[in-house]
Protein backbone atom coordinates (compact mmCIF):
# COMPACT_ATOMS: atom_id res chain seq x y z
CA UNK A 1 0.00 0.00 0.00
CA UNK A 2 1.30 3.52 -0.86
CA UNK A 3 1.95 5.63 2.19
CA UNK A 4 0.38 9.07 2.45
CA UNK A 5 2.64 12.01 1.58
CA UNK A 6 3.14 12.94 5.26
CA UNK A 7 4.78 9.62 6.02
CA UNK A 8 7.26 10.17 3.16
CA UNK A 9 8.64 13.33 4.77
CA UNK A 10 6.76 15.81 2.58
CA UNK A 11 4.62 18.54 4.05
CA UNK A 12 2.68 20.97 1.82
CA UNK A 13 2.26 24.22 3.67
CA UNK A 14 0.43 27.30 2.38
CA UNK A 15 2.59 30.34 1.98
CA UNK A 16 1.05 33.69 2.83
CA UNK A 17 0.79 36.32 0.11
CA UNK A 18 1.96 38.77 2.77
CA UNK A 19 5.65 38.11 3.34
CA UNK A 20 5.65 41.00 5.77
CA UNK A 21 4.69 38.65 8.60
CA UNK A 22 7.58 38.65 11.00
CA UNK A 23 9.54 41.17 8.94
CA UNK A 24 10.88 44.51 10.10
CA UNK A 25 9.74 47.36 7.85
CA UNK A 26 12.66 49.57 8.85
CA UNK A 27 13.25 52.42 6.41
CA UNK A 28 10.01 51.70 4.53
CA UNK A 29 8.11 53.46 7.33
CA UNK A 30 9.77 56.79 6.53
CA UNK A 31 9.33 56.70 2.75
CA UNK A 32 5.63 57.80 2.60
CA UNK A 33 6.37 60.58 5.12
CA UNK A 34 9.20 61.93 2.94
CA UNK A 35 7.07 61.65 -0.20
CA UNK A 36 4.22 63.60 1.39
CA UNK A 37 6.74 66.33 2.29
CA UNK A 38 7.89 66.28 -1.34
CA UNK A 39 4.33 66.89 -2.57
CA UNK A 40 4.02 69.86 -0.20
CA UNK A 41 7.38 71.33 -1.23
CA UNK A 42 6.64 70.92 -4.96
CA UNK A 43 3.27 72.63 -4.50
CA UNK A 44 4.98 75.55 -2.75
CA UNK A 45 7.63 75.74 -5.47
CA UNK A 46 4.85 76.02 -8.02
CA UNK A 47 3.52 79.27 -6.54
CA UNK A 48 6.39 81.03 -4.73
CA UNK A 49 9.31 83.09 -6.07
CA UNK A 50 12.23 81.30 -7.71
CA UNK A 51 14.46 84.32 -8.23
CA UNK A 52 14.80 87.83 -6.86
CA UNK A 53 16.91 90.57 -8.45
CA UNK A 54 17.62 93.98 -6.98
CA UNK A 55 19.16 96.79 -9.07
CA UNK A 56 20.09 100.08 -7.43
CA UNK A 57 21.05 103.18 -9.45
CA UNK A 58 23.05 105.70 -7.42
CA UNK A 59 23.29 108.89 -9.55
CA UNK A 60 26.28 111.16 -9.10
CA UNK A 61 24.10 114.22 -9.63
CA UNK A 62 22.63 115.03 -6.23
CA UNK A 63 19.56 116.51 -7.93
CA UNK A 64 18.68 113.11 -9.39
CA UNK A 65 16.68 110.81 -7.16
CA UNK A 66 18.20 107.37 -6.68
CA UNK A 67 16.36 104.55 -8.42
CA UNK A 68 15.81 101.01 -7.15
CA UNK A 69 14.19 98.22 -9.16
CA UNK A 70 13.36 94.76 -7.78
CA UNK A 71 12.20 91.75 -9.77
CA UNK A 72 10.54 88.70 -8.20
CA UNK A 73 10.07 85.79 -10.59
CA UNK A 74 7.66 82.92 -9.95
CA UNK A 75 6.77 80.27 -12.53
CA UNK A 76 3.54 82.05 -13.51
CA UNK A 77 4.29 85.75 -13.22
CA UNK A 78 6.80 88.50 -12.47
CA UNK A 79 6.39 91.19 -9.86
CA UNK A 80 8.36 94.40 -10.38
CA UNK A 81 8.87 96.95 -7.64
CA UNK A 82 10.16 100.39 -8.65
CA UNK A 83 11.13 103.11 -6.19
CA UNK A 84 12.28 106.61 -7.21
CA UNK A 85 12.99 108.88 -4.26
CA UNK A 86 9.93 108.64 -2.03
CA UNK A 87 7.61 107.35 -4.74
CA UNK A 88 7.12 103.65 -5.48
CA UNK A 89 5.10 101.40 -7.73
CA UNK A 90 4.51 97.64 -7.86
CA UNK A 91 3.62 95.93 -11.16
CA UNK A 92 2.57 92.29 -11.63
CA UNK A 93 2.87 90.76 -15.11
CA UNK A 94 1.73 87.33 -16.26
CA UNK A 95 3.82 85.10 -18.51
CA UNK A 96 1.70 86.13 -21.49
CA UNK A 97 2.46 89.79 -20.83
CA UNK A 98 6.18 89.05 -20.45
CA UNK A 99 6.12 87.18 -23.76
CA UNK A 100 4.48 90.17 -25.48
CA UNK A 101 7.27 92.38 -24.13
CA UNK A 102 9.91 90.18 -25.78
CA UNK A 103 10.88 87.84 -22.94
CA UNK A 104 9.66 84.74 -24.77
CA UNK A 105 12.78 82.70 -23.99
CA UNK A 106 12.39 83.43 -20.29
CA UNK A 107 8.74 82.41 -20.45
CA UNK A 108 9.72 79.19 -22.23
CA UNK A 109 12.12 78.35 -19.39
CA UNK A 110 9.42 79.10 -16.85
CA UNK A 111 6.95 76.82 -18.62
CA UNK A 112 9.52 74.01 -18.71
CA UNK A 113 10.11 74.31 -14.96
CA UNK A 114 6.36 74.48 -14.35
CA UNK A 115 5.66 71.32 -16.38
CA UNK A 116 8.43 69.45 -14.56
CA UNK A 117 7.03 70.57 -11.19
CA UNK A 118 3.49 69.44 -12.09
CA UNK A 119 4.78 66.06 -13.30
CA UNK A 120 6.66 65.66 -10.04
CA UNK A 121 3.51 66.36 -8.02
CA UNK A 122 1.55 63.76 -10.03
CA UNK A 123 4.24 61.08 -9.84
CA UNK A 124 4.87 61.75 -6.15
CA UNK A 125 1.16 61.40 -5.41
CA UNK A 126 1.17 58.00 -7.13
CA UNK A 127 4.34 57.03 -5.24
CA UNK A 128 2.68 57.94 -1.91
CA UNK A 129 -0.19 55.53 -2.63
CA UNK A 130 2.22 52.79 -3.69
CA UNK A 131 4.41 53.38 -0.63
CA UNK A 132 1.41 52.65 1.59
CA UNK A 133 0.59 49.55 -0.44
CA UNK A 134 4.24 48.51 -0.15
CA UNK A 135 3.68 47.67 3.53
CA UNK A 136 2.28 44.35 2.27
CA UNK A 137 5.87 43.64 1.11
CA UNK A 138 4.42 42.49 -2.19
CA UNK A 139 7.51 42.57 -4.39
CA UNK A 140 5.95 43.97 -7.63
CA UNK A 141 4.42 46.90 -5.72
CA UNK A 142 7.72 47.77 -4.04
CA UNK A 143 9.49 47.46 -7.39
CA UNK A 144 7.07 49.80 -9.20
CA UNK A 145 7.22 52.28 -6.32
CA UNK A 146 11.02 52.29 -6.44
CA UNK A 147 11.03 52.93 -10.19
CA UNK A 148 8.61 55.85 -9.85
CA UNK A 149 10.58 57.40 -6.99
CA UNK A 150 13.75 57.28 -9.11
CA UNK A 151 11.86 58.97 -11.97
CA UNK A 152 10.87 61.73 -9.54
CA UNK A 153 14.49 62.04 -8.42
CA UNK A 154 15.66 62.47 -12.02
CA UNK A 155 12.99 65.13 -12.65
CA UNK A 156 13.96 66.91 -9.46
CA UNK A 157 17.64 67.00 -10.39
CA UNK A 158 16.75 68.25 -13.87
CA UNK A 159 14.60 71.00 -12.33
CA UNK A 160 17.43 72.26 -10.13
CA UNK A 161 20.03 72.12 -12.92
CA UNK A 162 17.80 73.92 -15.45
CA UNK A 163 17.15 76.76 -13.03
CA UNK A 164 20.58 77.10 -11.40
CA UNK A 165 22.62 76.81 -14.60
CA UNK A 166 20.42 77.97 -17.47
CA UNK A 167 17.60 80.23 -16.26
CA UNK A 168 17.84 83.75 -17.71
CA UNK A 169 15.24 86.25 -16.43
CA UNK A 170 15.77 88.65 -19.36
CA UNK A 171 16.09 86.36 -22.40
CA UNK A 172 14.31 86.94 -25.69
CA UNK A 173 14.02 89.31 -28.60
CA UNK A 174 13.90 92.24 -26.18
CA UNK A 175 17.70 92.00 -26.02
CA UNK A 176 17.92 92.86 -29.73
CA UNK A 177 15.31 95.61 -29.55
CA UNK A 178 16.83 97.56 -26.64
CA UNK A 179 18.41 100.91 -27.49
CA UNK A 180 21.86 100.67 -25.90
CA UNK A 181 22.63 104.36 -26.62
CA UNK A 182 20.51 105.38 -23.62
CA UNK A 183 22.18 102.89 -21.29
CA UNK A 184 25.94 102.35 -21.47
CA UNK A 185 28.20 100.72 -18.91
CA UNK A 186 31.96 100.64 -18.66
CA UNK A 187 32.26 96.86 -18.74
CA UNK A 188 30.23 93.82 -19.71
CA UNK A 189 31.25 91.86 -16.60
CA UNK A 190 28.58 89.67 -15.08
CA UNK A 191 27.88 89.81 -11.31
CA UNK A 192 30.19 87.48 -9.42
CA UNK A 193 28.64 84.61 -7.51
CA UNK A 194 27.48 81.02 -7.81
CA UNK A 195 25.18 80.24 -10.75
CA UNK A 196 21.64 81.59 -10.20
CA UNK A 197 21.79 80.92 -6.48
CA UNK A 198 23.59 84.10 -5.46
CA UNK A 199 25.47 86.84 -7.31
CA UNK A 200 26.32 90.49 -6.84
CA UNK A 201 28.27 93.14 -8.68
CA UNK A 202 28.80 96.89 -9.12
CA UNK A 203 29.61 98.90 -12.24
CA UNK A 204 29.57 102.50 -13.49
CA UNK A 205 27.01 103.35 -16.16
CA UNK A 206 25.64 106.29 -18.08
CA UNK A 207 21.84 106.40 -18.12
CA UNK A 208 20.15 108.99 -20.31
CA UNK A 209 23.31 111.11 -20.09
CA UNK A 210 23.53 110.83 -16.30
CA UNK A 211 26.43 109.00 -14.60
CA UNK A 212 25.48 106.46 -11.98
CA UNK A 213 26.86 103.58 -9.99
CA UNK A 214 24.75 100.47 -10.58
CA UNK A 215 24.69 97.72 -7.96
CA UNK A 216 23.07 94.38 -8.84
CA UNK A 217 22.12 91.61 -6.40
CA UNK A 218 20.64 88.29 -7.48
CA UNK A 219 19.59 85.41 -5.27
CA UNK A 220 17.46 82.31 -5.50
CA UNK A 221 14.00 82.66 -4.00
CA UNK A 222 12.31 80.52 -1.38
CA UNK A 223 10.73 78.29 -4.05
CA UNK A 224 14.19 77.17 -5.18
CA UNK A 225 15.13 76.15 -1.65
CA UNK A 226 11.92 74.18 -1.25
CA UNK A 227 12.78 72.44 -4.53
CA UNK A 228 16.34 71.77 -3.33
CA UNK A 229 15.17 70.22 -0.05
CA UNK A 230 12.60 68.22 -2.01
CA UNK A 231 15.35 66.91 -4.29
CA UNK A 232 17.37 65.70 -1.29
CA UNK A 233 14.34 64.02 0.28
CA UNK A 234 13.31 62.21 -2.89
CA UNK A 235 16.87 60.96 -3.54
CA UNK A 236 17.06 59.62 0.03
CA UNK A 237 13.63 58.00 -0.42
CA UNK A 238 14.77 56.41 -3.70
CA UNK A 239 17.92 54.99 -2.09
CA UNK A 240 15.99 53.64 0.90
CA UNK A 241 13.38 52.09 -1.38
CA UNK A 242 16.08 50.46 -3.51
CA UNK A 243 17.80 49.01 -0.44
CA UNK A 244 14.49 47.62 0.81
CA UNK A 245 13.68 46.18 -2.61
CA UNK A 246 17.01 44.35 -2.71
CA UNK A 247 16.38 43.07 0.79
CA UNK A 248 13.06 41.58 -0.31
CA UNK A 249 14.69 40.06 -3.39
CA UNK A 250 17.47 38.47 -1.35
CA UNK A 251 14.86 36.89 0.95
CA UNK A 252 13.06 35.30 -1.97
CA UNK A 253 10.00 37.54 -1.95
CA UNK A 254 10.41 38.32 -5.61
CA UNK A 255 8.59 35.16 -6.65
CA UNK A 256 5.56 34.55 -4.43
CA UNK A 257 3.95 31.10 -4.79
CA UNK A 258 0.75 29.63 -3.42
CA UNK A 259 2.34 26.41 -2.12
CA UNK A 260 5.91 25.61 -1.29
CA UNK A 261 7.32 22.10 -0.68
CA UNK A 262 9.65 21.53 2.29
Amino acid sequence: MISPPDSMGFDLQPVSFNPANGQVFGALIYIPVMLVCCVIFSSLALSLNWMSIGIEYDFEDSNEDDLRVEFDDSLSERETYVKVGSESQRITESNDELEDEGYEDTVSQKVTLKVITILMIVFTGIAVILSLAAFTNYFPVVKIMTMIVWIIAVLSIAQIVIFAAFYDPFAGTVEDEEDSSDFECEGEEQPSGFLNIYAEGTTDCTIMGEDAEVAVTLYAGVAFWFAAVQMILVIVAAIMSTVYLRKLGSQGFGDVKVFQTY
